[in-house]
């Protein structure tokens, strides 16, 4: 697996979510400080992720941290990936430590299905997060199924 480009809009935020993401999947993960989509105003996911894509200029394999709020059909969504990219949604996250820490639990979760991996049922970090309740509950570590199953 290549190194994982985090691209966050702060540096506190992107050292805490690389160093989130390197510890859950041991990954080698690289920072950039980058405002990519400007928020916090919502936008289509599925466009947002297709243009970027699109645009080449964020080379996979990308964890990138949004101000912007993201939906799918209307629908408020954490983070969505595609392509060897992943958007994390920072919009309805909280803030301070909060912010921290969810945002991390998203980006955990986002990098797992940039490794190839679905959803999990078990106490793990690729369990489904759909509320900020099931983001504060889940763990930031894979369980031993998906550990040893992420490519």
């Amino acid at each position: 697996m290549p190194k994982i480009r985090v691209h966050a809009p702060t540096r506190e935020l992107g050292l805490a979510v690389r160093s989130a993401v390197s510890k859950a999947w041991d990954v080698p993960c690289s920072l950039f400080i980058a405002q990519i989509l400007p928020g916090p105003e919502a936008v289509d996911a599925l466009r947002a992720i297709s243009h970027i894509v699109g645009s080449h200029q964020i080379v996979a394999p990308a964890l990138i941290l949004v101000r912007a709020g993201l939906t799918i059909w209307g629908e408020r969504i954490f983070g969505i990936c595609r392509e060897g990219r992943a958007l994390v949604s920072l919009a309805w996250l909280g803030t301070g430590r909060d912010l921290i820490r969810r945002t991390c639990s998203v980006a955990a979760h986002e990098t797992g299905h940039l490794l190839g991996l679905g959803h999990c049922n078990g106490k793990c970090v690729m369990r489904p997060g759909g509320s900020i309740k099931d983001l504060d509950k889940r763990p930031l570590k894979p369980c031993k199924v998906c550990r040893t199953s992420a490519k």
